[in-house]
Order: C-alpha cells, then structure tokens, then sequence
C-alpha cells in the first residue's frame, strides 16, 4: 500500500536479546501486546542499535513488571544485518496522515 508519508531508511547491524533456546525470530500467534504496538493491530520486532540499548530495555521491562533480572536468565543476543525503508511517523503532520493521534507519555499508554 503506497503512502505519502516519507520514509526513512534504516540499515546496519541492530540487535535483540531473548531467552536461551528461543527463536531467533519467534511465532507467535496470536501476536501479543508490546510496549508500543498492540498484537491486534499488528506483530512487532524490536531490535536495539547497540548491545547496551537490548539490555537497557530488557532490564527497564523487568522493572516495569518488579522482576528479579536472575528470574528471567540465561538470556540470548541476537544480531540482525537489517535494510529497509520504514515510514517516518516523527511528526503531527505523519500520524495523522496513517490516522495515529500524538502520543502521549505516560504508564498508562
């Protein structure tokens, strides 16, 4: 579906960690809920910009949720060599094109 939100490109090595033994790129079915993507709409795959970005998140959830980071090992790093082209929704202009509202930050959204 073409669109006329520009895009950007994004390339280079991104990484993602996950539990030990998991799928590099899991099925799931239905997809679940993420931090900023609703599994209704749509699957996501987050993937950080360096190493210390993956744990950072990883560490930020587990707090969100009051888990003990031992709880949740031994954990896997992932590394994706990633080229695409995605939409630029970093303005009002963007969102309200696809028919997205400014969000709001917060920990209820």
């Amino acid at each position: 579906m073409a669109s006329a939100v520009n895009s950007v490109p994004i390339t280079g090595r991104w990484v993602r960690q996950s539990p030990r033994g998991a799928p590099a790129l899991p099925s799931r079915e239905p997809p679940p809920d993420s931090r900023w993507q609703r599994g209704s709409v749509v699957d996501a795959l987050y993937l950080a910009d360096e190493e210390h970005t993956a744990w950072a998140e990883w560490y930020r959830h587990l707090a969100e949720h009051g888990v003990p980071p031992m709880q949740q090992m031994p954990r896997e790093l992932w590394t994706w060599r990633v080229d695409i082209e995605v939409a630029n929704l970093s303005t009002a202009q963007g969102l309200e094109h696809v028919g997205l509202e400014v969000p709001r930050p917060g920990r209820r959204g």
